[in-house]
């Protein structure tokens, strides 16, 4: 279990899956973190709200079903819609961002969409040159499947506020801030959410936490 000082943020005791010897894992989100999908999307609701629609005035995790009832699907098949290509990473280098980040511990690719969108996600992760040990699609939806897989790692960085809300005291959680959770605060009661605002953070984050790294050296 990580437990934090009452002092210093950031500093953990090994979990009970670290301590048998096993690297930390993380769970790195795609959509909101790695890919900018937003923006080719806002395009979209942008047409269909008849007004221009931005990022910055995204405040809500559902923005999607408050302009049109049936919107959100768009997130669902977004992967399927859009050629790699046309989505752009959030962070330039963001495949150096990632590996600074593996070189720490194991990474999976956590996201929700379906199977159909593998392919897809694989070849945006491979022009990017995003390097991570699996990619886990958990299904479509607005993330809380998430919930089910979350006791398998130590770390989330996600952009999901309802995740960082709902995340069990256990599991550290480095909160990408976006518009849409800026209503979380951050460090919360049980001082296990952070908020980030660029991967660049994260390795000097988890280099104050007492995890093993991929080499078994702390």
């Amino acid at each position: 279990m990580w437990t934090r000082t009452r002092e210093t943020i950031g500093t953990h005791v090994r979990s009970e899956k670290t301590q048998k010897g096993d690297s930390s894992r993380i769970a790195l989100d795609l959509d909101g973190v790695l890919a900018d999908l937003h923006s080719v999307l806002l395009e979209k609701f942008s047409k269909v709200a008849n007004r221009r629609i931005t990022a910055d005035m995204i405040t809500r995790w559902d923005i999607a079903e408050n302009i049109k009832p049936g919107l959100a699907s768009s997130y669902d098949t977004a992967w399927d819609d859009y050629r790699a290509e046309q989505i752009s990473p959030y962070e330039a280098n963001v495949g150096f961002l990632v590996d600074r980040i593996r070189r720490l511990a194991l990474v999976d690719i956590v996201t929700a969409h379906a199977g159909s969108s593998r392919s897809n996600i694989e070849r945006w992760l491979t022009l990017n040159r995003v390097p991570y040990d699996r990619l886990v699609l958990v299904g479509k939806g607005d993330g809380s499947h998430k919930l089910s897989v979350i006791g398998e790692y130590d770390v989330f960085i996600d952009d999901n506020p309802n995740l960082a809300e709902n995340a069990p005291s256990s599991i550290l959680v480095l909160l990408y801030s976006q518009p849409w959770n800026q209503q979380v605060h951050t460090p919360n009661e049980n001082r296990n959410v952070i908020r980030i605002h660029s991967l660049r953070e994260v390795p000097e984050l988890l280099g104050r936490l007492s995890i093993k790294k991929r080499d078994g050296t702390k």
